[in-house]
């Protein structure tokens, strides 16, 4: 079983390394591709290819060793990037959304409020509020990082069960149900 996991992480990783870098670089070649929709496009390939490069080799050391085979600092940087990563995807999916209702609803409010620039700053916006969200927790102190055998990753473990529904309603509502909703 510790090889057909293996296998089969280490072949999604280089898969998932060549088609998003290939996406990034067509998007960013081709100059027609300079939307909008490209930019939002391009940001969720980003996501996926930072979970590549990150996280993602961390687990598949756990995945071979069967424990944590970095330290608490690995364990820090995977979890954070985990969890981060996670919401900024889905995040980035509710964005697209709201841009394509204004681009097929109400297109003449579209180029005044989606500009590929005013864009950029709303993904980045975004993805600093996701990251400030993950990062308070620890630094509070209501969290930390732990390694979970089950999940052969690091993953947010919190100190008390409030801490703990709060955050899950929170992200819940705000990284699953809002971009579902809309």
């Amino acid at each position: 079983m510790v090889v057909l996991d293996t296998l089969t992480c280490f072949l999604l990783l280089i898969l998932s390394l060549v088609g998003n870098v290939l996406v990034i670089a067509v998007v960013f070649k081709k100059p027609g591709l300079s939307t909008t929709t490209s930019l939002f496009i391009a940001a969720l390939a980003t996501t996926d290819l930072i979970n590549t490069v990150i996280p993602s080799p961390l687990f598949l050391a756990s995945l071979v060793t069967g424990k944590m085979p970095y330290n608490s600092i690995g364990c820090d940087i995977s979890g954070f990037f985990m969890h981060f990563l996670t919401l900024a995807s889905v995040s980035t999916m509710g964005l697209i959304a709201i841009n394509r209702y204004f681009c097929v609803v109400q297109p003449h409010r579209y180029k005044i409020i989606f500009p590929v620039r005013r864009s950029a700053i709303f993904l980045a916006s975004l993805w600093v509020f996701i990251a400030v969200v993950v990062v308070f927790r620890l630094i509070v102190g209501w969290a930390r990082m732990e390694f979970s055998p089950l999940m052969a990753t690091c993953s947010l473990h919190f100190n008390a069960l409030t801490s703990e529904i709060g955050f899950a309603v929170f992200v819940t509502l705000s990284s699953v149900e809002a971009p579902i909703s809309i």
